[in-house]
């Protein structure tokens, strides 16, 4: 037990972030939630009112503390071999099939540096003048706000993830700032992962959810994959984590090798009897028969 903290609180602390986030208990940062809790003491609030505040999920309190335990590595390209399938088949399959635009979505985007890498996938691909938008989103707003900023040092950029297309240019030899032209197609915004997005989004051409359900517990994470999969337009590319998921989410097939973690929509075209949705039962008219005589030719069916 930690010493000094009451442990209705601790309890009821962790609750509001496995509620909020989805995390297992055993990802939750046991130290974060302690200083957090240890500040607001600190502050001269006794446990029952920080408990009372605890009881309500979007409090001030609860946001704290959710910040306090999120997860943030990021950095740009990372995973490369998800970029390079994107650029190699997911663009120009989306172009064979008369796409008219591009959009990808960066689920749990941190500070941005993998939305921004979309963007500069995108633009080095598609035909000049072709529509292009990338959704950055996250629960922390501090880290949307970073990203909006689009100024990044050396800890964004690593010798693992080769910037694989334009998206940043140098400063002073420390610090980058995004390019103009990435920055113009690529937005922020909060959400949460555990519910679906909202349809004003639309649907996306390739999504990115990868190192962000591995702290989920499994019904969180099969929630959040159903919300994803169906963010995703026909013919859509979404990518998960190396250990994040063991089989295709429902709806999806699984597209190049295992180790890709990447699943596609199938278009309308392609889908199989078993992936069309029921049909409805369709009401028959009543139909009396009227007595005939047996050498009488059968009506035809309307």
């Amino acid at each position: 037990m930690s010493a000094g903290l009451d442990p209705r609180l601790l309890a009821r602390a962790r609750e509001v972030v496995a509620d909020t986030t989805g995390f297992r208990d055993d990802a939750i940062a046991q130290e974060a939630v302690e200083r957090v809790l240890r500040a607001e003491l600190a502050r001269g609030r006794v446990p029952t009112e920080v408990l009372s505040e605890l009881q309500q999920l979007g409090s001030p309190l609860a946001y704290t503390l959710v910040r306090a335990v999120l997860v943030g590595e990021t950095y740009f390209f990372r995973q490369p071999e998800h970029f390079r399938y994107i650029t190699q088949q997911g663009i120009p399959s989306a172009l064979r099939h008369g796409a008219m635009h591009l959009r990808a979505w960066s689920a749990g985007c941190a500070t941005g540096e993998e939305a921004y890498s979309l963007a500069a996938c995108l633009l080095a691909c598609a035909p000049a003048g072709m529509p292009l938008e990338v959704v950055g989103t996250d629960l922390h707003e501090a880290s949307l706000e970073a990203a909006r900023r689009g100024t990044y040092g050396a800890w964004s950029r690593r010798e693992s993830a080769p910037a694989l297309h334009p998206v940043y240019e140098l400063h002073n030899g420390r610090q980058v700032s995004i390019l103009p032209e990435v920055r113009k197609v690529t937005r922020f915004a909060p959400a949460n992962l555990l519910a679906p997005l909202p349809e004003r989004f639309g649907l996306f051409d390739f999504i990115l959810c990868r190192n962000v359900l591995t702290y989920f517990s499994s019904s969180a994470r099969d929630a959040a994959i159903v919300h994803l999969a169906r963010a995703l337009a026909p013919g859509g590319l979404m990518f998960l984590g190396t250990v994040e998921v063991d089989r295709a989410p429902p709806g999806l097939t699984r597209e190049g090798p295992p180790e890709l973690q990447a699943f596609r929509k199938p278009r309308l075209e392609e889908r199989t009897f078993a992936q069309l949705p029921a049909a409805l039962p369709v009401a028959m008219p009543r139909m009396t028969p009227t007595p005939r005589r047996l050498s009488a030719p059968m009506p035809a069916l309307p």
